[in-house]
């Protein structure tokens, strides 16, 4: 999860009412879009794989905003006061997806959903960057809190797929096979992990 590259091979599917036919999605930590250029080099990721969106984390952005390119619109939250090392939002093709954006909610820098219009059901994806393990439990508390409380608030009848970067290790502990099945990369669940099983 903590690792930049391209997009894994084995892509998630959601159907589009708007285009009736499947739309791609995915995740990527970016590190950062503070370099100029850093977007397309994303983009063009993102539309080799043709993927309709594409979660972003910790593009270091400050403020929420969109900004609107000729193949793509990226939708951004970032730290209101100040720039820093989180941010998260997402890049939509305007191609294969952007008919189809029912709008963005930037929640908070670590935190942001976007609500796509579905074909049976409408789809909210929460895109996530979770404090990582050395922060202090209060502050992870408060982030699954938040995480949880967005949640719980999104529309009932809507498809809900929570993705990004959670700064987590699932292991390959019996409790957990159910949830992650038996092909973690670690052997056992770090503090984070353990919180986002829960």
């Amino acid at each position: 999860m903590n690792e930049t590259g391209p997009p894994s091979r084995k892509i998630p599917k959601a159907r589009s009412k708007e285009m009736n036919k499947l739309m791609r999605f995915g995740t990527w930590n970016v590190r950062t879009f503070l370099q100029a250029g850093n977007m397309n080099p994303i983009a063009e990721e993102a539309e080799k794989y043709k993927m309709a969106a594409v979660a972003l984390q910790e593009i270091r952005w400050k403020g929420k905003g969109t900004i609107r390119k000729s193949k793509f619109t990226v939708y951004y939250s970032g730290n209101e006061d100040r720039q820093d090392n989180r941010g998260v939002g997402f890049i939509v093709s305007k191609k294969k997806a952007n008919k189809s954006v029912l709008g963005l909610s930037p929640i908070c820098e670590r935190i942001c959903t976007l609500r796509i219009k579905g074909k049976l059901h409408n789809i909210t994806f929460v895109n996530v960057c979770a404090p990582t393990e050395d922060t202090e439990d209060e502050i992870i508390d408060e982030f699954y809190e938040k995480m949880q409380s967005v949640c719980d608030e999104l529309p009932k009848h809507d498809g809900v797929i929570t993705l990004g970067d959670f700064n987590a290790k699932l292991g390959k502990e019996q409790i957990y096979r159910d949830i992650i099945g038996g092909h973690s990369l670690h052997e056992t669940t770090s503090n984070n992990g353990f919180r986002l099983v829960q």
